[in-house]
């Protein structure tokens, strides 16, 4: 019987949306298509970015072919061969390693097939006659598959259409804001759990050993960026990551920045970043994280379709200039358009010119400087919003999980 933690894991095999979500993501691909001008879509290194789920809500998959017509091809990993890892040959059972046998699950408009081999996936482009080829994640493509394709399709072209397909997945559909909303509510959740996770004496990893076991009773799995991160005192500048003891012991008047980026049952990922003092929390941090907050929501406030992102950077940061500080790094906000944190994209890897669309959802994060004696650090909040006409709205109740630092009685 599965039980504990494996069982909790097996949710991400577990059937999360309907065949009409399916449908409406491969017409998704299919009008990038069209706008590119491509014959067929080809993702390689499907994980990336949680393409495997997203077209076929399946984890093993390798590389997804999209034809203009007909069934969407699911080409399923190879067997990975553990001897290699092994410290002791003996004791590896070379039985597991024969050929995968084949899948024995389906999905109407889509079918998955064994992998047939660089030159096998070059005939399979071939028969679909495809010339111009829309490549998604263009710098994973390897030498070996560009050879077999270009070998066996003479002038074939590889079009990049990457960023207009990750554009379309950060708009999520009715089913995916739901599922998005179970991850706050777990998040929620564990915020309040912390207060009593949080103790002086125990060592940072046991403390993210029970928010994170807590977490997965509530149904995260697979990838979780979820962790607290140890700030040192209030009155004093937090040292940079990798600085302080490996695994301190939690004292009284310590302070921490919660950073959970996890998802639920639904499957999707959100993210929420707050503040925790183990004990009173003093008034200039607090009024530090008040401005934090008041950045974060300015910059919500101009997430608008039809916004660069770069207008909303360059905006925030003349705030902050005006304000006495500054902000310090370009990477504040990502599209969650997927269902795997360390699998989604960062909006300035596409430049400032990138344009916000209706229904798009972002996590937002502006970064600035807290200035104590002749000391600076860094500090943020951390918030996931959809995109309206009025501005970011939070997927996050601020009602119940607000940006204020929660402060730990003990």
């Amino acid at each position: 019987m599965l039980k504990d933690n494996y069982m909790r894991g097996r949710y991400a095999q577990v059937e999360l949306y309907p065949q009409a979500e399916f449908t409406r993501r491969w017409d998704i691909a299919r009008s990038v298509m069209n706008e590119a001008n491509v014959d067929v879509m080809l993702v390689v290194d499907a994980a990336r970015e949680s393409y495997d789920t997203w077209f076929s809500g399946r984890k093993m998959i390798d590389t997804v072919i999209i034809p203009k017509e007909n069934d969407i091809i699911a080409v399923l990993h190879r067997e990975y061969d553990e001897s290699c890892f092994a410290a002791d040959l003996e004791g590896v059972d070379y039985r597991r390693y024969t050929k995968q046998k084949a899948p024995d699950f389906e999905r109407e408009g889509l079918r998955f097939i064994n992998h047939p081999g660089q030159k096998g996936l070059a005939e399979l482009l071939k028969k679909l006659g495809a010339k111009k080829i829309g490549l998604v994640n263009k710098r994973l493509l390897t030498k070996a598959l560009k050879d077999a394709v270009t070998g066996l399709i003479p002038g074939a072209e590889f079009i990049d259409v990457k960023q207009a397909l990750d554009s379309k997945k950060t708009i999520k559909s009715a089913y995916e804001l739901e599922s998005l909303r179970y991850a706050s509510t777990a998040h929620e959740q564990l915020m309040e759990a912390l207060k009593f996770i949080v103790r002086p004496g125990k060592k940072l990893s046991q403390i993210n050993s029970e928010a994170r076991k807590y977490l997965m009773g509530l149904g995260a799995y697979g990838d979780m960026h979820a962790f607290i991160v140890p700030l040192g005192k209030q009155d004093q500048p937090s040292l940079p990551p990798g600085h302080g003891p490996a695994d301190p012991e939690t004292e009284y008047g310590d302070r921490f920045m919660m950073i959970y980026e996890s998802n639920s049952y639904g499957g999707h990922h959100i993210a929420m970043g707050r503040h925790l003092s183990v004990g009173p929390g003093l008034e200039d941090y607090k009024k530090s994280l008040r401005y934090a907050a008041e950045l974060n929501q300015f910059a919500a406030s101009m997430m608008k379709p039809g916004a660069k992102l770069g207008d909303i950077r360059r905006a925030t940061e003349a705030k902050a200039i005006a304000d006495g500080t500054f902000l310090t790094r370009m990477c504040w906000m990502h599209g969650l358009a997927t269902d795997g944190y360390f699998e989604q994209f960062a909006l300035n890897d596409y430049g400032m010119e990138w344009l916000l669309t209706e229904g798009a959802v972002l996590h937002c994060h502006p970064v600035h400087m807290r200035k104590l004696g002749n000391a600076l650090e860094e500090i943020m909040l951390i918030n996931t919003y959809l995109v309206t006409p009025e501005g970011g709205k939070s997927l996050v109740d601020l009602s119940k999980r607000p940006f204020d630092l929660i402060e730990i009685d003990c």
